[in-house]
């Protein structure tokens, strides 16, 4: 039995420690095989990983992932990230990536557990919350990272309990959803999140040029038309893009646009022309160009390599 526990605000808290494995023989006890465990509650999933896997494309949306066990890499830009144990990565945008899990096996598999952030819930939060700490210059805006502590590590555990409680899902869920939000916002990272969904900042005006491009990324723009929809100007819309996403506008919108076709000819069957204007491109040259430069293979021969080792496309996982 647990002998020490801390008393906060008239509930019982496990010591951080405990708080853990206890979360990790619940994710075991939830997930008795590989693969993804969606939930009652919308947003929140568990993931189940029993081997490492190759390199594959991901297109990260904003999310909180906890990683109860393994390891785990996501590269932004150039810059590989790793993430183990006990560690939250948080997406603060919609973020084409490439990741892979390093760190798992049968007798110990990658445990995670994801939930989708509600940008508005932060949005409407920050303007209520204490001054946050600092931005720290070290991390970006698009893959960040944080130790899991006490007060959010209970509150998973407390989400965890009422996920198996439909009675009380309905009312404590969204409640729990919030204090991880705003716990989140406390944290290290708090500076960071709240310049992207603060109302009025350029960090926010760029997460809305993020969020237009990802709805639209099969249609041509002009940076000057998106600097004018999220009313900043096409130079400065053009530096803090690349500051919180490491890419220009337009590089973002291919990246997008190179993923999906790849996803769509991979998973729907779609040939390389059909897929090549289906995602936008007016030149089946240049589509074929640009798609070799990002995956190191024509199309048709990327698809072919993919089919025999296994699909290389994961939605934020």
């Amino acid at each position: 039995m647990l002998k020490l526990i801390t008393q906060i605000a008239g509930e019982i808290m496990l010591p951080l420690e405990d708080a853990k494995n206890e979360m990790k023989q619940r994710m075991l006890q939830r997930m008795s095989a590989p693969g993804k465990y969606a939930t009652a509650l919308e947003g929140v999933s568990f993931y189940r990983r029993d081997a490492v896997e190759k390199p594959r494309n991901c297109l990260y949306k904003p999310m909180i992932v906890y990683l109860a066990q393994g390891r785990k890499v996501a590269v932004h830009a150039a810059k590989k990230m790793a993430f183990g144990e006990n560690e939250l990565l948080i997406v603060g945008i919609d973020y084409p990536s490439t990741s892979h899990i390093a760190e798992a096996s049968p007798d110990k598999p990658s445990l995670a557990m994801s939930i989708d952030l509600n940008m508005d819930l932060l949005g409407q939060l920050s303007l209520t919350m204490p001054r946050p700490p600092p931005a720290d210059s070290d991390q970006s805006s698009a893959l960040m990272l944080q130790p899991m502590g006490a007060e959010i590590m209970d509150a998973f555990l407390r989400l965890d309990t009422v996920l198996d409680r439909p009675e009380e899902m309905v009312t404590l869920g969204p409640m729990i959803l919030k204090e991880i939000h705003f716990r989140l916002l406390l944290g290290p990272n708090g500076g960071h999140l709240c310049s992207l969904y603060s109302y009025g900042t350029q960090k926010g005006h760029v997460a809305q040029a993020v969020s237009w491009l990802r709805n639209n990324f099969q249609k041509p723009f002009r940076v000057e038309d998106l600097a004018e929809r999220v009313h900043m100007s096409p130079s400065t819309l053009h530096r803090r893009f690349k500051e919180v996403t490491s890419l220009s506008p337009i590089q973002f919108q291919k990246r997008l646009r190179l993923q999906e076709a790849q996803r769509l000819m991979l998973a729907e069957d779609f040939g390389v022309a059909e897929v090549c204007y289906t995602v936008g491109y007016e030149n089946i040259a240049q589509f074929t160009r640009e798609y070799k430069r990002l995956f190191g293979e024509p199309p048709r021969r990327d698809v072919l390599r993919w089919k025999r080792t296994g699909l290389p496309l994961a939605i934020g996982e």
